[in-house]
């Protein structure tokens, strides 16, 4: 009797293990919380349940790098760039546009990259789209710890145009209405992907047929509505 019970204990506790390792941490980035659904739906699709974690978008990136957490909710296509155990999924999320915002008093209607060179930057750190077009122009940004902040420092004056995720526009921000605007062309654009951990790198193949099956059925089209 007494073996029977403990081979029954044992049993649970491997049961109980098993479900523990079916749930994922993943995270995810001020303003974007409205995308969780989403990513929550792909997992659902390979049966696994997901943990959000709120945290700055570079902290995000290297905690997925260190193992900290296991995936991070989307990153632009080669944002993971010199992260060796972070791995991108294929197919595309979403198409990411960064925005140029500015003070209402700001002359142009729309800026190309190239004329950004004439104006002081900011943006919000992490920010890979950003931070790689303005490396690319060989360019300085003013860094803020946050969307908000990023916003406060434009409306502050302590730079011309904020180079803004479209995930973030200044429009959720109804404080700034009165004094900032969005120029009316993106500066960039690029696609989104997941990304984990290169432990769940085994999951790639399954996480891109759940996005595109989700696809295929309309289900993701409502699902990112307004993104």
């Amino acid at each position: 009797m007494n073996k029977l019970f403990v081979c029954f204990l044992w049993l649970v506790a491997a049961h109980t293990s098993v479900l523990a390792q079916q749930v994922i941490r993943v995270g995810t980035l001020e303003g974007a919380q409205g995308f969780e659904p989403a990513i929550a739906a792909v997992y659902k699709e390979i049966g696994l349940q997901v943990e959000f974690v709120l945290l700055p978008p570079e902290r995000s990136l290297k905690s997925v790098e260190s193992g900290v957490i296991d995936a991070e909710m989307a990153r632009v296509v080669g944002g993971t760039a010199g992260y060796q155990n972070v791995v991108e999924t294929h197919e595309p999320l979403l198409e990411l546009q960064l925005l140029a915002v500015v003070r209402k008093d700001f002359k142009a209607k729309q800026l190309a990259p190239a004329d950004l060179k004439a104006y002081k930057l900011g943006l919000y750190r992490g920010t890979k789209l950003a931070e790689g077009l303005v490396a690319k122009l060989g360019l300085e940004a003013t860094a803020a710890n946050s969307t908000l902040q990023t916003y406060q420092m434009l409306n502050a004056g302590r730079f011309d145009v904020a180079l803004v995720s479209s995930v973030t526009p200044v429009s959720m921000y109804p404080e700034f209405s009165g004094s900032l605007k969005t120029l009316e062309r993106p500066v960039a654009t690029s696609k989104v992907v997941h990304v984990v951990n290169k432990k769940w790198a085994a999951y790639v193949p399954k996480i891109d047929a759940a996005v595109k099956a989700l696809k295929a059925d309309g289900r993701w089209a409502k699902l990112i509505a307004g993104y």
